[in-house]
């Protein structure tokens, strides 16, 4: 019986943190897209990456917003090509 409430205590944080990832657009981004980024494109992600990522993209009337310069500066700075570092922040 604590086995099964405990597999579906799991199940729903597990379905909690899924489904925010799964639906979010780049308007409403995170440092956790943004660190995604960076390691899909299998660079090493430590404590500089999140903190490059915590700039925010610039928006833009006109349509998506624009990469965080500072962001993409800290990223390429990192070794990171600069078209990886527009779009990961783009994401941040």
């Amino acid at each position: 019986m604590k086995t099964k409430r405990v597999l579906a205590t799991m199940g729903v944080v597990v379905a909690a943190g899924i489904v925010p990832l799964t639906t979010a657009s780049p308007a409403s981004a995170t440092v956790v897209q943004c660190v995604g980024v960076v390691h899909g494109y299998g660079y090493v992600v430590g404590p500089k990456v999140t903190t490059a990522c915590t700039y925010k993209p610039l928006p833009n009337p006109l349509g998506s917003d624009f990469p965080n310069p500072t962001c993409v500066t800290m990223l390429v700075q990192l070794g990171i090509t600069s078209s990886r570092a527009n779009t990961a922040c783009s994401w941040a």
